[in-house]
């Protein structure tokens, strides 16, 4: 089936309870299920390619995403008090083909965007002591089993860390002087549209949603675009087949400059 993928294809089905975790259902299985439903088939992730091209997409200014065996740490400054308590959100995780909560890896895959510029892709869980748990916490609270802040409150913390200065670190390289050049939310209705696309789609969905998005889908510079999950919302129905601590998608986009 490998022949049959354009481009780096996407995580699915169903995500696991506390740990955003993507639970990768098999090829066949997951286009029956697609074909049932009269949509479009689902894709699966493929491993990332060992070619030195595929290779390349995976680095960053000296930041090599495709090493499994380096901590890669993402702090982002907090421009005000009330967001994590005024001190940096930080997201770490050691990059991998695999991601299984509890593991401390991120998923990594890159892709070419239409101008051609590169974009380096992470999903990362949001459970409880996960890699991207901070960064949940910061935007929406954390409930018994759902966000703890209301969605007006939380889309003002999203605009908040809009244009936050990001360090990267993995063991001596350090890269700063980056920003938060983009954050959205992919609310519950659009989840399971989102997550049976390929990665390649999801900044064009998401800006669906958060249209200061939209820039990113085709940007001037390299990206390096995280995802991660939200906990339901009150107020906001809940997304069919997922778990309540899979309710929403974060997605934020970090550059060396905003658009």
């Amino acid at each position: 089936m490998t022949g049959s993928f354009d481009l780096p294809a996407r995580r699915l089905l169903t995500l696991a309870l506390l740990g955003c975790c993507l639970l990768i259902a098999s090829a066949q299985a997951v286009t029956s299920a697609a074909l049932a439903a009269d949509g479009p088939p689902y894709r699966v992730y493929l491993p990332i390619a060992t070619s030195q091209e595929a290779a390349g997409g995976m680095q960053y200014q000296g930041l090599d995403f495709s090493n499994h065996g380096q901590l890669v740490k993402i702090k982002i400054a907090s421009p005000k008090k009330r967001i994590n308590g005024g001190k940096p959100i930080v997201i770490k995780f050691y990059p991998g083909q695999k991601c299984s909560f509890g593991e401390q890896r991120a998923c990594i895959q890159a892709y070419r965007a239409p101008g051609g510029q590169n974009v380096i892709f992470i999903t990362v869980h949001s459970g409880l002591g996960a890699e991207a748990e901070a960064f949940r916490n910061a935007v929406e609270g954390t409930g018994f089993g759902q966000a703890g802040l209301s969605l007006e409150k939380t889309l003002a913390r999203l605009g908040d860390l809009k244009g936050a200065s990001v360090t990267i670190i993995q063991g001596d390289v350090v890269v700063d002087g980056l920003q938060m050049a983009g954050l959205g939310r992919v609310p519950a209705k659009g989840v399971s549209k989102y997550f049976a696309s390929p990665v390649n789609r999801s900044v064009e969905i998401a800006a669906g949603y958060s249209e200061t998005l939209a820039w990113a889908v085709d940007p001037a510079v390299p990206l390096i675009v995280f995802e991660t999950c939200g906990w339901r919302m009150r107020g906001e129905s809940a997304a069919k087949n997922l778990e309540s601590t899979s309710a929403s998608v974060y997605l934020g986009v970090i550059a060396s400059e905003e658009p």
